[in-house]
């Protein structure tokens, strides 16, 4: 369990740094269903430069988060599968520094996609009312100094942005799901060889993943639904309002706050580790490598104990 509270303060810290950027820096306003957001965060809204360079940002930020769901994910899957192996290879210094360039390598691609699909805040503006869509554009329609963040969904451009962006989330998020999925499976083959606490603890770690996962589509498919249900009800004032544009802002800037609390809030184990770390300060990780099975009347078990709170002799 150690070593999986690794990977989950790794989760908890990208949160942290997607959270201020996005809270901060970028604070954006979505102008849903239109391919843009008003800038009101402390760097993003002095010009379009910054506004741009904020919410590439913000976007590596949020990448991130992903990777660090993944690394849960896989970290929990190969204890559980004993590849003890692997594990030694991914926190040793050489796959650290793999999984680094793998990451920026992502990083690099994302961003160049994202600057090359982006359009400014004047050819926003003259599209938007040459399309007769400026009453989506709220109470910002009568503000001239505001920034945005804008592409154009006409524009082939948007092509590269789409494939490596929702590309790259689709794949995180099937791979996830597959490894938890596979995951449920194995305990729940192991399970009357647990003790009921035992199957409690690893169903509940596995749970916390798939609602890390769950969350970001959530807070994507809401504003989807809502715009979807007012415009089949003819309602379409709905959507042209502030309140709508904050709820959906609030949906996605309320997801690193979620994500620690699920983590911190739900899995004792893990709130055990964090508060030891802070008494105690970081104590070296190899050797919790190693820490890969639980005893049940004289049998040995393939599973990761959960800080020793999970063995029965």
């Amino acid at each position: 369990m150690k070593l999986y509270s690794y990977a989950m303060l790794k989760l908890a810290i990208c949160d942290l740094c997607f959270n201020i950027t996005l809270t901060f820096l970028l604070s954006p306003d979505v102008l849903f269903p239109l391919p843009a957001a008003a800038m009101r965060g402390l760097l993003s809204k002095i010009d379009d430069n910054y506004a741009k360079g904020t919410f590439c940002a913000t976007i590596v930020s949020g990448m991130t988060i992903f990777t660090a769901i993944n690394d849960c994910c896989y970290t929990r899957s190969m204890m559980v599968f004993e590849r003890h192996k692997a594990l030694e290879f991914i926190f040793s210094f050489k796959g650290l520094l793999v999984v680094i360039l793998i990451n920026v390598i992502f990083g690099i691609i994302a961003t160049t996609s994202i600057l090359f699909c982006l359009t400014d805040s004047k050819d926003f503006l003259k599209t938007t009312i040459s399309r007769g869509q400026e009453n989506y554009l709220g109470s910002y329609l009568n503000d001239s100094a505001v920034v945005y963040v804008s592409t154009d969904m006409h524009n082939l451009r948007i092509i590269p942005m789409v494939l490596a962006v929702g590309g790259g989330l689709a794949g995180f998020h099937i791979g996830n799901f597959i490894s938890s999925y596979l995951m449920l499976k194995r305990i729940n083959s192991m399970k009357e060889h647990m003790s009921t606490r035992t199957y409690q603890q690893q169903k509940q770690l596995t749970w916390m993943l798939i609602s890390q996962n769950l969350y970001p589509i959530i807070a994507i498919s809401v504003p989807l639904g809502v715009f979807g249900a007012a415009t089949l009800i003819g309602f379409d004032a709905l959507t042209s309002t502030d309140f709508f544009k904050h709820c959906a802002s609030l949906s996605f800037v309320f997801y690193p706050y979620i994500s620690t609390f699920v983590s911190f809030y739900f899995v004792r184990p893990y709130r055990q580790f964090i508060k030891r770390l802070i008494k105690r300060g970081l104590p070296f990780v190899s050797h919790y490598i190693q820490e890969k099975t639980i005893f049940v009347d004289g049998r040995t078990l393939s599973i990761a104990p959960l800080d020793g709170l999970s063995r029965r002799h």
